[in-house]
């Protein structure tokens, strides 16, 4: 729920929001406990974002399999469609919030690479 009420007071200073969860290739599936704080939270992140990219990274089977659950999910709740995509790599991510944000993608890649949240590799970068 931390989450979910830090997004809603970014949201009440500036709007809504492009929001872009990024998983790792290294990162586990969520346990229950994260399953279950994530569920509780969706509602008020949901109300206070323009579009959702969420970016999977890695494509081992997991990772594969984690994207189909996830898509599958958004059409079994209705949110496909809706601002709620699933990309599979940074510069897709990059692209749709350049358009949506009127930013520079690759300044965003920049960005989030100097700020330790993605590696050049998994930027697509060399």
């Amino acid at each position: 729920m931390e989450l979910a009420y830090e997004v809603e007071r970014i949201h009440d200073e500036v709007g809504d929001l492009f929001f872009a969860p990024i998983v790792g290739v290294d990162c586990p599936p969520p346990d229950p406990a994260t399953r279950e704080a994530l569920l509780q939270g969706h509602d008020v992140v949901f109300e206070c974002i323009d579009t959702m990219r969420f970016v999977i990274l890695g494509n081992s089977i997991s990772r594969r399999l984690m994207r189909s659950v996830m898509t599958a999910m958004t059409l079994a709740t209705g949110l496909r469609g809706q601002g709620f995509i699933i990309e599979k790599s940074i510069p897709a991510m990059a692209g749709v919030a350049a358009s949506v944000l009127d930013i520079n993608a690759d300044d965003l890649v920049d960005k989030l690479i100097a700020a330790g949240m993605v590696s050049p590799k998994e930027a697509g970068r060399r």
